[in-house]
């Protein structure tokens, strides 16, 4: 079952090196835009208004997670640590 966004909990900004398990709930948060990891993988922005705006377009995987690296590179990994998609943007 996906995060849907009048059921996610607002949470604290994502720490380098912390992570979210897809279908926890948590959310990263400004006063403009949230950004969640469904059930299934795939990460989303959604707008104020609770309308999603983008998505990663990762659906089908077991148990993944997003973790914000050191070298501010979002990533998300599948259960065994292998990462499954990038935003790229590492520094």
């Amino acid at each position: 079952m996906a995060c849907s966004p009048s059921r996610c909990e607002p949470a604290a900004a994502l720490p380098v090196r912390g992570s979210c398990l897809a279908g926890s709930g948590k959310r990263v948060r400004t006063n403009r835009i949230a950004l969640t990891m469904e059930t299934g993988g795939n990460l989303v922005i959604y707008s104020s208004g609770d309308r999603a705006v983008w998505g990663a377009g990762r659906w089908g995987d077991d148990n993944p997670r997003m973790v914000l690296q050191a070298d501010a590179n979002l990533v998300i990994q599948d259960k065994s640590g292998k990462p499954i998609w990038a935003t790229n943007t590492w520094r």
